[in-house]
């Protein structure tokens, strides 16, 4: 494995090696910028969920793919239900999990 910086964003990214072909169907990792992070986690605590136009605004004004700000939201609506699911986990109390079960 090795990092190099992706023509298209001008993030780098981790590929297997630089074989066209062994890179065929292979999803890269991307890179964000912590200015990337920052906006990205700006507009999800206004709106968990983004629209295609606001999605286009959004990457455009980030130097993204429209793609990776989409899947960047799918990824932090998860992270974010499992901290909500583990936050409810732990304000119950032990008579709660006794009946839960």
């Amino acid at each position: 494995f090795f990092l190099y910086l992706s023509e298209s964003t001008n993030l780098p990214t981790w590929a297997p090696d630089n074989n066209p072909k062994a890179r065929r169907g292979i999803l890269r990792r991307a890179v964000f910028s912590e200015e990337q992070r920052k906006e990205l986690e700006k507009t999800f605590r206004k709106q968990k969920y983004i629209s295609k136009t606001d999605r286009n605004k959004l990457a455009a004004n980030l130097s993204l793919k429209e793609s990776q700000v989409k899947i960047w939201f799918q990824n932090r609506r998860m992270k974010w239900r499992n901290c909500k699911e583990k936050e409810a986990h732990s304000n119950r109390s032990p008579m709660d999990e006794l009946m839960a079960r």
